[in-house]
C-alpha cells in the first residue's frame, strides 16, 4: 500500500515589509524621545534655583532674595557690599549668556563664538574703542563706587563657578564656556548701550562724510540745507506766514539765534501791526497780501494748511 506525501515549497525565510517599517518608526521614536530628553534636561538643569537656601562663599551675611509672580527679585542685604554681590549673582542666574554677549558686542568679541561674517561689527566696536574707554572709566571710580563694581563682579563669577556643565543651553550649542565677570565688562556694556541709543546721529554723520567725499561741498550742500524757520514743527509756527523770517538774511539762512527757532518761543499777546483785530481777539488776514501767503503755500504747502486749520478754528471760536 503506498502513500502520498504532500511537498510543500519553502516558506521565505525574510520578514514582510511592514515589519520592518514598524521596527525603524520604533527605532526612530526612540532616538527622538532621547533626544527630547536630553534637552529638556540640559534646558532644566540651567535653571536658577528659586526657592531653599544657597551656600555661597563670597557674602559677609546672609540675604535674602525674594521674586514676586513675574520672577522679578527684590534683594536684602546688611551692606551694600553683599547686595551688589547678590546682585550681580542674581542677574547671572537669569541672564547669563545675554550678559556674555552683550560685553563682547560692546568689546568687539562677537565673531570669536559666532564666526566671521561678525568680524565687520567686532572691528568697528574696536576702532571705537568702547573697551578701552570701560577701561579707563572704571581707573578713574572713587574707592567706593569701584568697590561696588568689584562686588556685582564676584557675584556674577561665584554663579559661574558653582554652576559647572549647568551653564545655559547656548554656551552647550555654541561650545564654549565665559571668561570671568570683570568690572570694565559692566562699563562696557553702558557704553554700548549709549553708542545703541545714539548710534544714527554719529552713522548719519559718516554718510554725510562719504557723500562730501563723492559729491563735493556745493552738491552736498543741496543735499543738506542749512536750517530756516521753515523747520520749526508746529507747536512755533509763525502767527502769520506773510512777515518775513529774518529781516536781515534769507529763508535758506542758519538762524539758530533768532527768538523764531527756539521750541519753547511763545507768540507775543499783542496783535502785530496792521492787522484788524476781531471781537474774541483773532486776527484776519489783510486782502493786499493774499498773494504772498498763496506764494508761501506753494512752497511749504504743510505749514500753510496748518496754519489755514488753526486760523479756521480761531475764526468759529469768534463766531
Amino acid at each position: 500500500m503506498s502513500t502520498l506525501a504532500e511537498i510543500s515549497p519553502p516558506k521565505s525565510r525574510r520578514p514582510p515589509v511592514s515589519r520592518i517599517l514598524l521596527w525603524l518608526l520604533l527605532a526612530v521614536l526612540v532616538i527622538v524621545a532621547g533626544l527630547v530628553g536630553y534637552g529638556y534636561y540640559v534646558a532644566h538643569a540651567a535653571l536658577p534655583q528659586l526657592d531653599g537656601r544657597l551656600q555661597v562663599n563670597g557674602l559677609a551675611a546672609p540675604v535674602t532674595v525674594t521674586r514676586d509672580s513675574h520672577g522679578v527679585p527684590t534683594i536684602e542685604a546688611a551692606s551694600l557690599d553683599d547686595l551688589f554681590f547678590a546682585q550681580g549673582y542674581v542677574t547671572a542666574q537669569d541672564r547669563l549668556w545675554q550678559m556674555d554677549v552683550m560685553r563682547r558686542y560692546g568689546g568687539g568679541e562677537l565673531s570669536e563664538i559666532l564666526g566671521e561674517d561678525l568680524l565687520k561689527l567686532d572691528r568697528e566696536q574696536k576702532i571705537l574703542g568702547l573697551r578701552a574707554a570701560a577701561k579707563k572709566a572704571v581707573e578713574l571710580l572713587s574707592p567706593r563706587d569701584r568697590a561696588f563694581y568689584e562686588a556685582y563682579a564676584r557675584g556674577v563669577n561665584a554663579y559661574i563657578g558653582t554652576r559647572g556643565d549647568r551653564l545655559p543651553i547656548e554656551f552647550r550649542i555654541l561650545h564654549y564656556a565665559p571668561k570671568p565677570w570683570l568690572p570694565e565688562d559692566s562699563a562696557v556694556v553702558a557704553n554700548s548701550m549709549v553708542k545703541d541709543l545714539n548710534y544714527h546721529y554719529f552713522y548719519d554723520a559718516l554718510s554725510r562724510e562719504k557723500i562730501l567725499a563723492k559729491l563735493g561741498p556745493e552738491l552736498t550742500a543741496d543735499l543738506y540745507v542749512n536750517r530756516s524757520w521753515h523747520d520749526r514743527p508746529p507747536t512755533v509756527m509763525r502767527e502769520d506766514l506773510t512777515e518775513p523770517d529774518n529781516t536781515g538774511g534769507s529763508d535758506d539762512e542758519d538762524d539758530d539765534d533768532s527768538p523764531d527757532n527756539s521750541v519753547t518761543q511763545k507768540f507775543p499777546s499783542s496783535t502785530p501791526e496792521g492787522l484788524p483785530v476781531a471781537a474774541s481777539g483773532a486776527k484776519a488776514l489783510p486782502e493786499g497780501n493774499t498773494f504772498i501767503a498763496a506764494l508761501k503755500a506753494l512752497r511749504h504747502p504743510k505749514a500753510f494748511l496748518q496754519h489755514a486749520v488753526k486760523r479756521a478754528s480761531l475764526l468759529l471760536n469768534c463766531d
